[in-house]
């Protein structure tokens, strides 16, 4: 078992089942941290440099609720993302055109982007995917397009809307940095061979400007930014030959912009998931610098404002021992005997009566549909007024856990 995530009092684990060799199943627990139900299945898995496993799962940072995974399907290997904490998991729109301008023709769910999402453990290289609190919105990922994820014919992509449309930046893999809180992002090749260029994007990634950082080509072995999200300074490491001595260059961007942001400046920019505004049960609206202003951001609160939508389905997910079938219902596992909750009462009791389905952890939904799908206190005939919550794992079954 590998523990991914413990935020906002839910538990997230990776288990390995005895028919999976290279997945792992993501399970996803109740506030308790005790009961698991099913959130992926078949998510890819592979070794990192010291044999440790790495699962293909990437929480997108700035967005609550919001992961990309690396599922296999078949003998494929697919990219999705899910804005509900694993509730729904859709493939990725690729680019609707390449670098050149050319159509791309790439149609769900036969064609899709696909990511790589390993993140380094070295805090002085980049891995395959970055995004930052501080940036919401902005993600920044190397892949391909097609029908399952390669390791050939790998190129940038970016997203401003959190993963709603991508856009290709490169056709080769670079390393990405977030400076200004997003405002500006910079890019360097991924080479074993020594440069003397990198490129900067005052407006996420739309258009770039080549730079030079040193005279002298350089064999690059990390770069890292000044302490800070809204640091403009950047340092880059290496050496001139396999010979020479480490080399410390510093990049100062701060001469480039001749102000700070004003009010006027920015943007209200409402997050959704494919035109739906209410994600994890809030409208949430962000300020963005407008693509046109190059001045600098600095510290400033990107959350404008967050309002709380009515409940819907969409807000709930299927409870301990049900599974989601085909036309959306949560309906009881094969396993799993709901009535069975009453009996381990003893009499006198109250027990908690499931409707099969849960509110998904830290959504912020109110009223709506929240008390249809709200679990019922049920009285046992007697004098005593305790409330008795009790559920067992009853079966092999990949589809819930009971964790101790």
């Amino acid at each position: 078992m590998h523990v991914i995530s413990t935020d906002e009092n839910q538990v997230f684990v990776a288990i390995q089942e005895w028919n999976q060799n290279e997945t792992y199943n993501l399970y996803i627990s109740d506030t308790r941290g005790i009961l698991f139900t099913l959130a992926l299945d078949n998510v890819q898995s592979s070794r990192g440099p010291e044999g440790n496993i790495m699962i293909d799962l990437y929480e997108v940072a700035g967005i609550k609720g919001m992961f990309l995974a690396n599922k296999k399907t078949g003998s494929q290997v697919k990219t999705f993302i899910t804005y509900n904490k694993g509730r729904d998991w859709h493939l990725l729109q690729a680019p609707d055109s390449d670098l050149k301008g050319n159509d791309v023709n790439c149609l769900l769910p036969y064609c899709s982007l696909h990511l790589h999402l390993k993140v380094s453990e070295n805090p002085y290289t980049t891995g395959n995917i970055a995004s930052r609190d501080t940036a919401p919105g902005i993600i920044v990922a190397s892949g391909n397009i097609g029908s399952e994820l390669t390791e050939s014919d790998i190129s940038m992509f970016i997203s401003s809307d959190a993963g709603n449309t991508w856009r290709q930046i490169f056709d080769e893999e670079h390393s990405i940095l977030y400076l200004d809180q997003g405002g500006v992002l910079v890019a360097m090749k991924h080479t074993s061979l020594p440069i003397r260029h990198l490129w900067l994007s005052f407006d996420e990634g739309r258009s770039w400007s080549k730079y030079t950082f040193t005279s002298n080509p350089l064999f690059v072995d990390g770069v890292l930014g000044e302490p800070g999200e809204e640091t403009l300074i950047m340092t880059v490491f290496g050496h001139f030959s396999h010979r020479s001595e480490w080399q410390l260059v510093k990049v100062d961007y701060k001469s480039i912009f001749d102000r700070r942001c004003a009010p006027e400046d920015y943007l209200a920019w409402q997050l959704h998931s494919q035109g739906e505004s209410c994600i994890m049960g809030a409208r949430r609206t962000y300020r963005k610098r407008k693509l046109e202003r190059k001045c600098m951001q600095g510290n400033y609160p990107r959350a404008v404002s967050s309002e709380p939508c009515a409940c819907t389905e969409a807000d709930f997910e299927c409870d301990y021992g049900f599974e989601r079938h085909s036309n959306g219902q949560c309906l009881p596992a094969f396993w799993f005997n709901p009535s069975s909750l009453s009996k381990d009462c003893s009499l006198g009791q109250s027990y908690l009566n499931s409707t099969g389905y849960r509110k998904v952890v830290s959504n912020n939904c109110t009223d709506g549909v929240r008390e249809q799908y709200t679990a019922k206190q049920r009285n046992v005939p007697g004098k005593l007024n305790t409330v008795c919550v009790s559920a067992h794992w009853m079966g092999n079954s990949p589809q819930n856990k009971d964790i101790m």
